[in-house]
């Protein structure tokens, strides 16, 4: 995993804990833990950045100085780019700077990409990226695959392929980040995309056999992206999110945004009386097609996907309503989608910004692979 500002950081090669943030579009996610299994290292918070980090150094006891921060929602745009080359001479052996030279084209292009359709969705025609996430999925030797970790060089043909998963930030945002972190005394050490995590989470070491279509519900926002082999098609932030269900019931029973947070909460975690649940039911229903609605449209806005993955995962803390589950699973997605076989839908609440050490384990043990 390959991520540019880690050339920006003054701090030492192996730290001994970190504190992980996921700034989300409501509230602030904030994670310490040790890399080092032996060590009993934990501490968490949820609030504005200052008391997100205040909880987790209370509970934990300490303060690391090194931050890794996820990002995701509109901040972060996912893709995976695939470029080819005919080599003009196959019988000559494959150096590392031919590859270098072709993972290069495959960033460029994937820029390429990006800037259009995240300046199209942030409506913001003057946007500049910067990478923030990559990782080569495999690479092509006329036909034959081969891992990131074992690429062709040294070997001899015609076709050489390179596929890169990257992620892109707009600059502003991440020089508002950085502000973000020098007030609260942190030192930037590594950043990545929250949506790479959860692919790696959920994938569970087998990346080669999971393919799915993750939806990953936060607050205002919900992360949609389409997985084949462990590695991201791409993403779209879905502008629908736990608020929406808020709202909605702040109209339907008349109450303020702090009732109705309460009342979902209460509903989702199976803690009101009968009359209560049928009442909330029906408050978040039309909010519910609404969301459904806009998951179609979200996955109908990506381009040259032959056949979704029937797996659909939801996440995120919005994942706890169960409404959601119900009304995925009854929404006719196959009417428009190219869907072979009706989805199956899951819920996944055991992952999520806390799986960040992946990140630091990652880059610790080596793996930028796709420089």
């Amino acid at each position: 995993m390959f991520n540019p500002l880690n050339l920006l950081r003054k701090a030492p090669e192996k730290p001994e804990s970190f504190i992980a943030l996921d700034f989300g579009t409501t509230s602030t996610k904030a994670f310490i833990f040790s890399l080092d299994e032996k060590v009993q290292l934990r501490g968490q918070g949820q609030g504005t950045p200052k008391e997100a980090v205040e909880q987790a150094v209370t509970q934990a006891g300490v303060k690391p100085q090194q931050a890794v921060v996820g990002i995701g929602g509109q901040n972060a745009w996912c893709l995976t780019t695939t470029v080819r080359f005919n080599r003009p001479e196959p019988e000559k052996k494959i150096e590392a700077a031919e590859i270098k030279k072709l993972n290069e084209q495959v960033f460029k292009t994937a820029l390429m990409q990006a800037t259009p359709q995240m300046s199209q969705f942030l409506g913001d025609l003057g946007l500049t990226l910067q990478l923030i996430d990559s990782e080569v999925l495999y690479y092509k030797l006329d036909g034959k695959v081969y891992p990131p970790t074992n690429s062709p060089r040294g070997e001899i043909g015609r076709v050489l392929e390179s596929s890169i998963f990257t992620a892109y930030s707009p600059t502003t945002y991440l020089e508002q980040l950085s502000l973000t972190l020098k007030e609260l005394d942190l030192n930037l050490w590594a950043v990545c995309s929250l949506m790479a995590i959860l692919t790696k989470a959920l994938a569970n070491n087998n990346p080669l056999d999971f393919n799915a279509i993750i939806l990953d519900v936060g607050g205002r926002v919900t992360d949609v992206a389409v997985v084949f082999g462990g590695g991201i098609w791409g993403s779209r932030p879905l502008p629908l999110g736990g608020e929406t269900f808020t709202l909605a019931l702040t109209k339907h029973l008349g109450t303020d945004r702090e009732e109705a947070e309460k009342k979902k909460i209460a509903f989702a975690n199976h803690q009101l009386r009968d009359e209560e649940v049928l009442r909330i039911k029906e408050g978040i229903k039309p909010a519910v097609e609404l969301w459904s609605s806009g998951v179609e449209s979200a996955l109908s806005d990506f381009e040259g996907i032959k056949t979704f993955p029937r797996r659909l995962i939801l996440t995120g803390g919005g994942a706890h309503l169960e409404e959601l589950k119900e009304g995925l699973a009854t929404y006719p997605l196959m009417r428009t989608l190219p869907f072979t076989s009706p989805p199956l839908v899951e819920v996944r609440t055991d992952v999520g910004p806390w799986n960040m050490k992946l990140v630091a384990r990652d880059i610790l043990s080596g793996e930028d692979n796709a420089t």
